[in-house]
Order: C-alpha cells, then sequence, then structure tokens
C-alpha cells in the first residue's frame, strides 16, 4: 500500500506569512482598541456571542439577516433519525445526492455513505463543516457525469451529539474558499454537556425482517471549579439488510407487468441480462464474423451470433452432442436471466461513533479546547453471480473439449466427440480441420454463488486550538485539525480472466463448459478462476487556522462596524490503491483489454496525490443605519463585505468577493440580497493517472459515411476510452445571487415568513467532451483529405482529431475508400478524453419557509414550520456555446420539494407530526407507444411521534418516545428504467416502521 505524510509543509514562504497575518492581527487589535469609542463600550457582552454561519464576526443579536436555516439536533432524534445521511436528504434545499447507500457497482463509493448535495449543483459546490472546520473527504471516489469526485461522507458526523445544523443558502467562497458555491452546510456538536445519559432506539418495518438500533451514551464531567469541562459521546448502530426480493417493485427486472400497457413495448424497462446461464455466443470475432451451416442450413445469423437454448425452448438449428439445441442469433429476451432478485437493496452495516471533547479555561479570557472523533463502519451486500459479456473479450479457443466447432482431432489424436458434422463456412468452405475460436458474448454460472461485498471505513478526526478574548473586544481562535479517512471496499466470488482462459484452454472433459446450463461444471474447475478483488484508498486533511474578529472596529454613523481577518493553511492528500489485477500488475495478456484481469471490470490505475492550500480572508460589516440613526422606513442597514485570496500548488491562486446587504423598513419586516463569487477546486482524482474505459455503442461518424455494413463502425464493437489525466484543469468558477424578504406577522406573535430568491451559474466545469462530439470533430478534419490512392500506402496510421486514435490501413481499405470517394482511415481503437474545464450549469429557485409559535396556555404550546423549495431553471451546457439542455423534471430534479413540521408539547407530554413531499419528475428513457414520458409520480411520506417524559419516582430521568415513520406506507414511486424500481436519490425503500427511543438521564 502507498502511504502519505500529512503534514503541511512550512515552507520560508508559508512562515513570513503567518507571521505576517499575526503581526497584523495584533496590530488590528491594538489600533482597534486605541478607538474605541463610548458606544463600543456600552453593554457589548450583555448578550451571549454567536458566530452565525456564513460570517466570521461575532454577533451579539440571534438574527444575523443571512438566508441560514438551523435545524435542532435534539428535535432530529425525536423524529427517529439515525443517521446524518438521513437527516441531511431530508431537507428540502437538498438536490439529489451523488454518493448514496444503494450504490453497487465496482467502481462506485459504497458502503455506508452519503453526500450532501444542495440545490443539486454538483460535486464540490457544497461545502461540509463540522464545528466550523473542513472535514476530509471519503477516500472512495465515484463517477459523477463521467468525472471522478470525491466528497464528505456525512455519516462520519456523530447524530447523536448533533446541537444543530446550520444551512447556508448562499454562496460563501468568499469566507470559506472552495466549495461553497452552492451553500454550506455546518454541524455543530454539543461539546459541553451536562450530566450523562444512556438511550436506545430500536425500529422495525411492518411485515418484513427489516430492524435496526442503536445504542448511545453521552457524559459530561466539570472538574476545577468548572473550568475544565470533558463531554464523552458513544455510539453503535446496526441494521439488517433490505433484499430485492422483499419489494414488489424490485424483485424482477422487467417492469413490464408493472406499467401500463402502453409502455411495454420500450425495452428500456425490461432490466434482464443477455448473460444468463445458457450462453450468448460468436464465432471468430477477431478475424471477422461468419455465418456458420450446417449441411446447407445456416445455423447461425449472419454476423456469426449464436445462443444454446434451455431445454424447455425449442425451434433450434443445430443439436449439440449434449443433448441441447443452439440457436441463430441472441437469447430471446423473454429467456434471459433476471438478475434482480438476487440483489441488495440497502445493505447489512453496523457503525460506531465515538467522540470525546476537552474544554479547560486557562484563564478568564483563554481556552484550550481539543476533541477527537473516531468512526468506523462496515457493510455487507449482494449482487448476482459475475457475468461475461462482449466488454470481456473472452475467446473460447478451438481445443476447449465442448466447442462444437473445435478440431477433428485434439493434440494427441484423440477424436472429437463434440465437433458437430456438416459445417461450412459463408463462403461455402468447410469448417477448418482445426477448428475456430468463438467470442464468449454473454455467460454467468450460478455455480460461481453470489457476489458479496464488504465495505469497511474508519474515519480519525483530530482538533486542538484555543480561542479567547483580547482588549476585551477582539475574538481570537487559532487551530489544527487532522482528518484521515480509510476505507477498503472487497468483492468476492469475480472471476480472473487469465484463469477463466486457462479453464476453457482445456482439450479434456475437465474443461470449463459453456455450452451446456447450470450444474454441469465440476466446482474444481473454477478454483482457479474464482477470486476476490479489493480496493483500498485514503484521504488526509491536515489543516491550520488563526482567526480573529471584533464587532466593534469603527464607529459608523454611531454604529459599531465589525471586521474579521483569517489565515488558513491545509494539505489534502488522495490516495487509491486498486487490485494488482485490476491497475495492470497483474494482466490478462489479450491486446485489447490486457490492463484488467477481472471480468467485468474495466483497467484503472492506482493514484496518488496531493495538494497544499493557503487562504486570506477578510470581511467586514458595515451599519449604515442602525440604533444609533434610524429614520423612517430605515430601521436597520448593513452591508456585508468580504474576500478571500486562496493560493494552490497545482493550479495558482484566485480571489473571490462577496457582498450583501440587509434592509430593515420595520423591526418586523426585512430585505436580504447579496452577490457572491465562487470557486471549486479540481477534485485531486480528477488530475491523477487517466482512466480506462470500455464500452459500446461507439459510432465511427467517419467511416459511417463508406462503410455503413462494417461492425468495426456501427457501434457494437468495444473501443476504449481515456478519460483524464489533465494537469492543466483550472477551477470550477460561479456567481451566486440571491434575494429574500423575511416578515414577522405583527397581528400574531410568533409567526414568520421568509421568501428567496437563488441563481447560481457555473462556468469552466469539469466533463469530458464526449465520445460522440469527438468522433463528429474527427470527422470534419478526415473529410478534408486526399481522396487520392496513390497518396497512402499499407501500415500507415491516418489521423484527424488526434483526440481519436485509430488502426493502420491495408491496401484493400486503401482500395475501397478511396473507390467511394473518402481517404483511407483505420477503425478507431481508442478515444483520448481528457477531463477539460468546458462545461456550464445554471440554476435558479425559490425557498420559503414559515414557522408559527402558539403557548396555548392550558392546551399547550404548539409549534408549527413549513420548508418549500420550489426549481425553477436547472440548465447545463457540456461545452462552451454549446446547446442548453433543461435537467427539469428529469429523474432527479424535481420542481418543488416541501415539508410541514407540526410539533406539541404540554409539561412532560409531546408529540408531533412531519409529512415530505417530492413532486412528479420525469424519465425520459421511457416512452410509451403515443411517445408518452414515463412519469415518476409524486412522493409523500408522513411520520409521527408520542413522548413522554418521567420526572419522579423510580422512573425519574426516563424519556420515552414512541413513533411511526411513513405513517400510511407509501412505496417509492415507480420508474421502471431502473432494475431496483424507483429512484433511490429522491424516494426512500422504506416501509411503515414503528420505533421506539429510551432515553434515561442521570
Amino acid at each position: 500500500m502507498k502511504t502519505n505524510t500529512p503534514a503541511i509543509s512550512l515552507t520560508p514562504r508559508t512562515l513570513r506569512i503567518l507571521g505576517g497575518i499575526g503581526i497584523l492581527l495584533l496590530t488590528a487589535s491594538f489600533t482597534a482598541n486605541a478607538q474605541t469609542d463610548e458606544n463600543s463600550e456600552e453593554g457589548i457582552f450583555e448578550l451571549d456571542p454567536v458566530i452565525v454561519t456564513g460570517s466570521s464576526i461575532t454577533r451579539f443579536e440571534e438574527e444575523s439577516g443571512l438566508p441560514v436555516t438551523t435545524f435542532e439536533g435534539e428535535e432530529l432524534l425525536t423524529e427517529g433519525f439515525v443517521s446524518p445521511g438521513e437527516i441531511f436528504t431530508d431537507m428540502v434545499f437538498t438536490g439529489s445526492p451523488e454518493f448514496e447507500e444503494a450504490s453497487d457497482g465496482p467502481n462506485d463509493a459504497r458502503g455506508d455513505v452519503t453526500s450532501i448535495n444542495l440545490r443539486g449543483a454538483g460535486p464540490g459546490q457544497t461545502l461540509i463543516l463540522l464545528n466550523g472546520r473542513r472535514l476530509a473527504s471519503h477516500p472512495l471516489n465515484q463517477t459523477v457525469g463521467q468525472v471522478p469526485s470525491t466528497l464528505v461522507n456525512a455519516n462520519t458526523i456523530p447524530a447523536g451529539l448533533i446541537k444543530n445544523i446550520d444551512v447556508l443558502r448562499d454562496g460563501a467562497s468568499a469566507i470559506y474558499g472552495t466549495d461553497a458555491s452552492a451553500g454550506v452546510v455546518n454541524t455543530k456538536l454539543n461539546e459541553k454537556l451536562n450530566g450523562q445519559s444512556i438511550s436506545f432506539r430500536y425500529g422495525a418495518e411492518e411485515g418484513s425482517d427489516f430492524d435496526e438500533n442503536i445504542i448511545s451514551y453521552t457524559g459530561g464531567f466539570n472538574f476545577n471549579e468548572s473550568r475544565t469541562k470533558l463531554s464523552i459521546f458513544l455510539s453503535q448502530y446496526e441494521r439488517d439488510p433490505i433484499f430485492a426480493t422483499a419489494r414488489d417493485y424490485a424483485v424482477n427486472g422487467d417492469k413490464r407487468p408493472l406499467v401500463p400497457e402502453k409502455f411495454r413495448d420500450d425495452i428500456s424497462i425490461i432490466n434482464v441480462s443477455s448473460g444468463g446461464v445458457y450462453a450468448n455466443l460468436e464465432t471468430d470475432l477477431r478475424s471477422s464474423r461468419d455465418e456458420l451451416s450446417q449441411n446447407g442450413t445456416p445455423i447461425t445469423d449472419g454476423t456469426g451470433r449464436f445462443h444454446i437454448n434451455a431445454p424447455h425452448q425449442t425451434g433450434g438449428t443445430a443439436t449439440l452432442a449434449n443433448g441441447l439445441e443452439m440457436e441463430d442469433g441472441t437469447i430471446p429476451r423473454e429467456e434471459r436471466y433476471d438478475f434482480a432478485p438476487f440483489r441488495t437493496l440497502t445493505s447489512e452495516a453496523e457503525r460506531t461513533n465515538a467522540f470525546v471533547a476537552l474544554n479547560h479555561e486557562i484563564s478568564d479570557d483563554i481556552t484550550f479546547f481539543a476533541d477527537y472523533g473516531f468512526y468506523t463502519s462496515d457493510t455487507y451486500q449482494q449482487r448476482a453471480a459475475v457475468v461475461i459479456g462482449t466488454s470481456d473479450a473472452i475467446v473460447i479457443p478451438a481445443q476447449n473439449y465442448w466447442n462444437p466447432f473445435g478440431p477433428v482431432t485434439f493434440a494427441d489424436g484423440r477424436e472429437n466427440p463434440n465437433r458437430l458434422s456438416g459445417i461450412t463456412q459463408q463462403n461455402g468452405d468447410p469448417l477448418p480441420d482445426e477448428g475456430i475460436d468463438i467470442q464468449l458474448d454473454g455467460w454467468r454460472s450460478e455455480d460461481l454463488g453470489l457476489r458479496l461485498v464488504e465495505v469497511s471505513s474508519d474515519s480519525h478526526l483530530f482538533t486542538v486550538g484555543l480561542k479567547g478574548v483580547a482588549k476585551e473586544k477582539w475574538f481570537w481562535e487559532t487551530g489544527i485539525r487532522y482528518n484521515i479517512n480509510e476505507a477498503t471496499d472487497v468483492t468476492h466470488n469475480r472471476l480472473s480472466k487469465s484463469g477463466l482462459e486457462a479453464a476453457l484452454a482445456d482439450d479434456t472433459p475437465s474443461a470449463l463448459n459453456v455450452f451446456a446450463g447450470p450444474g454441469v461444471n465440476d466446482p474444481a474447475n473454477f478454483e482457479d478462476m474464482l477470486i476476490s478483488i479489493s480496493r483500498t484508498a485514503e484521504t488526509e486533511l491536515t489543516s491550520y487556522d488563526l482567526r480573529a474578529n471584533t464587532p466593534d472596529l469603527f464607529s459608523l454613523f454611531g454604529n459599531p462596524a465589525g471586521f474579521a481577518l483569517g489565515f488558513e493553511a491545509r494539505e489534502e492528500t488522495y490516495m487509491d490503491d486498486r487490485d494488482p489485477r485490476i491497475d495492470g500488475t497483474i494482466r490478462f495478456d489479450d491486446t485489447t483489454q490486457g490492463e484488467s484481469d477481472v471480468v467485468g471490470v474495466s483497467p484503472t490505475g492506482d493514484s496518488d496525490s496531493k495538494r497544499s492550500v493557503l487562504g486570506v480572508y477578510s470581511e467586514l460589516l458595515l451599519p449604515l443605519v442602525g440604533e444609533a440613526n434610524r429614520a423612517p422606513l430605515v430601521h436597520r442597514l448593513e452591508v456585508q463585505i468580504a474576500g478571500r485570496w486562496e493560493d494552490y500548488d497545482d493550479f495558482g491562486d484566485i480571489t473571490k468577493p462577496k457582498v450583501g446587504a440587509v434592509w430593515y423598513p420595520t423591526p418586523d419586516l426585512f430585505f436580504r440580497g447579496s452577490f457572491a463569487e465562487g470557486f471549486t477546486a479540481p477534485d485531486l482524482s480528477v488530475l491523477t493517472d487517466p482512466i480506462q474505459r470500455f464500452s459500446t455503442g461507439n459510432e465511427d461518424r467517419y467511416r459511417l459515411q463508406w462503410d455503413e455494413d462494417n461492425s468495426e463502425n456501427d457501434g457494437s464493437s468495444q473501443i476504449a476510452d481515456l478519460r483524464g489525466g489533465n494537469s492543466g484543469l483550472g477551477p470550477e468558477e460561479s456567481t451566486t445571487k440571491t434575494a429574500g424578504v423575511v416578515w414577522r406577522a405583527p397581528f400574531a406573535k410568533d409567526l414568520t415568513f421568509t421568501a428567496d430568491y437563488y441563481e447560481i451559474e457555473v462556468t469552466d466545469r469539469i466533463g469530458t467532451i464526449g465520445t460522440n462530439d469527438l468522433a463528429l470533430a474527427d470527422r470534419e478534419i478526415l473529410n478534408q483529405l486526399s481522396t487520392n490512392p496513390a497518396d497512402y500506402s499499407p501500415g500507415q496510421v491516418i489521423i484527424g482529431d488526434p483526440r481519436v486514435e485509430r488502426g493502420p490501413i491495408t491496401q484493400e481499405l486503401i482500395d475501397f475508400a478511396t473507390s467511394e470517394g473518402f481517404a483511407p482511415a483505420g477503425p478507431i481503437t481508442r478515444f483520448v478524453n481528457p477531463f477539460v474545464n468546458e462545461a456550464g450549469r445554471l440554476i435558479k429557485g425559490y425557498d420559503f419557509g414559515m414557522e408559527y409559535e402558539i403557548d396555548a396556555e392550558a392546551l399547550g404550546r404548539f409549534r408549527l414550520s413549513g420548508n418549500a423549495s420550489y426549481l425553477d431553471t436547472f440548465d447545463d451546457t457540456e461545452i462552451v456555446d454549446g446547446p442548453t439542455i433543461s435537467e427539469i423534471k428529469d429523474e432527479i430534479n424535481p420542481r418543488l420539494r416541501g415539508n410541514v413540521n407540526l410539533r406539541w408539547n404540554k409539561g412532560a407530554w409531546s408529540a408531533g407530526i412531519k409529512t415530505n413531499y417530492i413532486s412528479e419528475t420525469i424519465d425520459n428513457d421511457v416512452d410509451a407507444t403515443d411517445d408518452t414520458e414515463w412519469l415518476i409520480e409524486e412522493y409523500w411520506r408522513t411520520s409521527i411521534r408520542f413522548g413522554y417524559r418521567f420526572d419522579d419516582g423510580v422512573l425519574d430521568g426516563l424519556r420515552l418516545t414512541l413513533g411511526v415513520r411513513n405513517l400510511f406506507d407509501a412505496e417509492p414511486s415507480l420508474n421502471p428504467d431502473e432494475s431496483i424500481g424507483y429512484e433511490s436519490s429522491l424516494h426512500s425503500n422504506r416501509k411503515r416502521m414503528f420505533y421506539t427511543n429510551l432515553k434515561y438521564v442521570f
């Protein structure tokens, strides 16, 4: 395994900047102290100081005017949430998470992982903070829109210790740096606990075997006359798996029985595999496709394809020696393999969280703080037995004992009992005595067993620092954070290509037999080919920061102006160590896909990279109108000006500003707005070695003009797509605009309405140009070349666009192409498709909020709240000045999300009911006979809960909560295009679940 040294390089340049910042802060503090006037000295510490997410300036009023929505941790737990991922995806401001528990591909970020994606803006647009500081990304990357991404795993945050979660719905790169274009999610933990508690939550689904439980402990201890506080949190979570067989919409891949008649002709809803227990095969694909006949009757189709029939099938074109029939063409759709029943929808999981926080008051003005967080998880899931497909380029050699087109006699002179008689080729020649090879286009053996996936993840988080107050009004803090995340993904019961090749090359009855059904092969055949493959990854973050701010730098029109200044240095490292059979260490000796020795897995090299960043930011809060100079219709008016400079050692420096304003015409009404520029640094995983994928569907746009019947050109052949490897990538840049209004109704106490508009425009998004666009560009260049055959010679490689690599030409090709009026060009062998800063995205929408508290005395206290987010525009462009594609309502982008939450408490009693809503979306890939597109219907989920607190007797200190999640047992809306039957990033597969939570405080 590769290792990285987790250290910030304290170069002389770094030390000079650090020293300069410190001197600047000290100078500012003394200067500001000398300028203190009577207004700033008057009662400034009467209220507890707070720093609101979205600003670095300490405030003494709860309301900042920033578009921040706060969720209280205790209430989130009473709603039945057990994972931070559940909490974040429940918010109306979030889009589809790129990383989620339903991911199950070999190159996915699998396991106990959930990401946060505000507005659906995409990877790297949402900044995740814990106690105001960054976290390291989850080590397993995943391709999002053909670009690898690493994102913070929300599940590493201890849910039971959450004090509150602030969601800043505004761009904040000028405050926090990269990744904050769409907003910031800052989780604040309760690090000053009092007393001790033990809690146990158990939940079980109605009518199924699924259950989950979590047990946790919290303890708060005071020492040294309460100047030293120690807080401890421990939790253990366990969850059963949910299998596809437990859900009617997921148990079968063929969704035709679930949809109206007019949609049943759409093949996209038939999620079955041509690679089943009876094989799809093809004659001699490596040289040419060849139709075979037996005694003058064709037994393959015109391209040489044939398949083995199951015993119940009729209509075969030839009978094999084992009594089964073969038939021309591929396996008919109704006989294809349904892999859906074997998969896990939700993995079995275990998770442990621990957190220890220490706060010690060194003096009245200085506090030492330190904390350590630990997270570990293990998940287990399963998939159907591995399938061998066309992309694996597996050839059954002529000498395979069971090959019906094998040699007349084997090398030792034995007669071949399985060779079919009377076989002729398309040109009329008899089958060669030595036989022919056969391409294996699709086959899986259930004898191999299910693929079993185990993912383990660990995280260690260390933070240490000092904070305090200087000169009575300067709040300062300095700290170091180190976060290391490790993950290992192991898949059992995969196949080695080289082991498979050896088993197929045997010319004895012990050879692997793919010409029969299940149960015919000796288990010993699989011993040398069955393997487990692993992927180990690691990310590290080391950061140092120094911050200072004052709410009263100087007086502006009699009102105190706030100021903040800070410095940050951090180093991020990323390591992805792939299995030796995937990274090229152990290679499959095949000219097409030799870099991977694993069936069904494309070659991917190891990655190892790091980045160092220096950042300086400042913020100024200008109170143009305040308590000292209020006027009619101008109760309060303040302007926020902020800027941040960051220097990256891999792509240079960048500076981004932000300007915001808040205007209160009256104490109960205010308007707010902001303009911010932002950026997202290229993910470390896209700056490493390129990744290579093999796929069909890549048409040769040039050669199709004059050789349309050639299978090398029509997209059916496997062509490599080499993506990435661009060290010259720059950051994605963005502008964020917001405008909103907040109104507290004067006729009803504690009734508040909010409405906000947001607009996020991202330019220079990292992506790939796409193989189709590359092929079109290549065609334009090649169409300009000479058509004179004298200009070309055999063996020459003719290149159009250099990003499209081609094979050498032959004399036959020269003669044919030029006779058709075109320049000769060999077949495409590879697309070189580097990541580029080309794409764009524009998102616009509106947020609405309402909160109403009623103290009805005898009836108790009621609190009604609601949030909604309406998506107005979601436009993507793949290249600069390219066509705009609207993604509104496109599967994962609903127009409207909302929720309503009613809470009640009276004395020891409490209750609540919450309803979530997601509007319909459209799957453009599913069409009816009348061109109607499939509507993924709107989705409602309601939860209720009841609680009681025991305050005396033997049960004093016990708190009981009983609840039901998904009260009306709503199923996820059907999406037949998905093999699991629903859109997992939008809807939940959980049925009605009853839960109880017992908490004992002592």
